[in-house]
């Protein structure tokens, strides 16, 4: 198994080397054939003594020259090939290897390391006057130029027509500023899909009256920047066209409505602020049942007018909300005032006259400490029975108010009597006992 690894690996190494010699080798066979043709063709002009042709090997000239070559085309499918190319420069002779190349520019400098190989690329070469551009290969085609590189400025003014000017091969960048006008552009060239239309090149001098039409607009081309103020009529719109998205806030006035175009299905929840309802707008048939909550009653908003007979029933009354000055004079009669409902803080200062005190209603609870003064107690009103015992005091009794009748017998006492008030007037006839003296003088009985 390894000996056969080895064997198939030194065969590709044998074929590499052919492949390698083949190549070198077929070089310097046409490199002999050259030579020998031109030693052939020196030597008949040495036998005949008559000069003939003189070979680029004659001749030391500072101009390149190429000699003894063949070239290709399409070998392989666009690229170029070369055999046998000799380039004479002052003098020298400079053998090319054979090769090929896909790309564009075929060319050799007098500088370069080693001189038996070709250069290519795909770009310009920038070359000196010692380097020579040999081919150019157009697409798998050469054409041989063995020259410079020739600048606009050696070419004669109009001398490149239409046949020179290769096709596609012209980009903006080779024209200059406003060269192409009407005249150059064929009728019907300029289309979208030729791609010729750059991004904002076609301004509104360009376009002439009525030369857009529906056909030349492409899907969502016509933006809101490219339509003029009022431009958009009624009769440009479609039916349906106007959605709501396409209505600026506050774009719809009253004078833009038609009269009962605004249904009820048109409004949406809470649409209808106070601001937009006229006065007097809403009738009672506007009204659905139950729809005037209280929050909807405005305050004061409903007088008495608006009140039927019986209407307000105690359920609709808030509690505490009959204030005092909401109550007519004499509009309460007793049968509306419940058991116990008065207390004392309900009642005004002088408010209970004696005309609204039941005969019997003011009981001893019902008197305050000290309330019933002297002005209070009529003529006779206070009976012995309404006198607790002991009640009555010297300072309570006016001048001779106690007489003879309200004394009752026994009643005065001697700590009643003040020393000398009893004169003897005040002694009746037989009236003082022997006991009750008390002298120094004995008496008989």
């Amino acid at each position: 198994m390894k000996k056969r690894k080895q064997n198939a690996r030194s065969k590709e190494i044998t074929q590499a080397i052919n492949g390698a010699l083949d190549t070198k080798f077929q070089s310097i066979l046409l490199d002999i054939e050259y030579r020998l043709d031109c030693l052939y063709t020196k030597s008949a002009q040495t036998m005949t003594g008559i000069v003939g042709k003189l070979g680029s090997r004659d001749l030391n000239l500072s101009q390149h020259m190429l000699d003894g070559y063949t070239v290709t085309d399409n070998t392989p499918a666009g690229s170029i090939a070369w055999t046998a190319v000799n380039i004479m420069f002052k003098g020298t002779n400079y053998p090319i290897t054979n090769g090929a190349t896909a790309l564009k520019y075929v060319y050799w400098t007098f500088l370069q390391v080693d001189k038996s190989i070709m250069l290519t690329s795909d770009t310009k070469p920038v070359l000196t006057e010692d380097d020579v551009l040999v081919f150019v290969n157009d697409g798998g085609k050469h054409s041989t130029v063995m020259s410079g590189m020739t600048t606009g400025f050696a070419m004669l003014d109009n001398t490149v027509t239409n046949n020179e000017v290769k096709n596609n091969s012209l980009t903006g960048l080779q024209l200059a500023n406003n060269t192409i006008n009407t005249l150059q552009i064929a009728s019907g060239a300029v289309t979208a899909a030729s791609g010729i239309l750059a991004a904002d090149s076609v301004g509104s001098s360009a376009i002439a009256s009525g030369a857009v039409l529906a056909d030349g607009l492409a899907t969502d081309a016509v933006t809101s920047a490219k339509i003029a103020t009022g431009a958009v009529i009624a009769d440009g719109l479609a039916t349906d066209a106007v959605t709501s998205g396409k209505i600026a806030t506050d774009a719809v006035t009253s004078a833009k409505i038609a009269t009962g175009a605004v249904i009820a299905d048109g409004l949406a929840t809470d649409a209808v602020t106070s601001a937009a309802i006229a006065s007097g707008a809403v009738i009672a048939d506007g009204l659905g049942t139950g729809a005037v909550t209280s929050g909807k009653i405005g305050a004061g908003a409903i007088i008495a007018g608006k009140i039927g007979p019986l209407a307000i029933v105690g359920a609709d009354i808030a509690a505490n909300a009959i204030i005092g000055t909401k109550i007519a004079a004499d509009a309460i009669g007793s049968t509306h005032i419940a058991t116990g409902a008065v207390i004392a803080d309900g009642i005004a200062v002088d408010a209970v006259t004696s005309a609204a005190i039941a005969t019997g209603a003011v009981i001893a609870d019902g008197l305050g400490t000290g309330a019933v003064t002297s002005g209070k107690i009529g003529a006779g009103a206070v009976l012995s029975a309404a006198i607790g015992a002991g009640q009555v005091l010297t300072a309570a009794l006016g001048s001779g108010a106690v007489k003879t009748g309200n004394i009752g017998t026994g009643a005065v006492q001697a700590d009643n009597i003040l020393d000398g008030t009893i004169t003897g007037a005040k002694v009746g006839a037989g009236q003082i006992a022997s006991d009750r003296l008390n002298t120094a003088m004995h008496m008989i009985f």
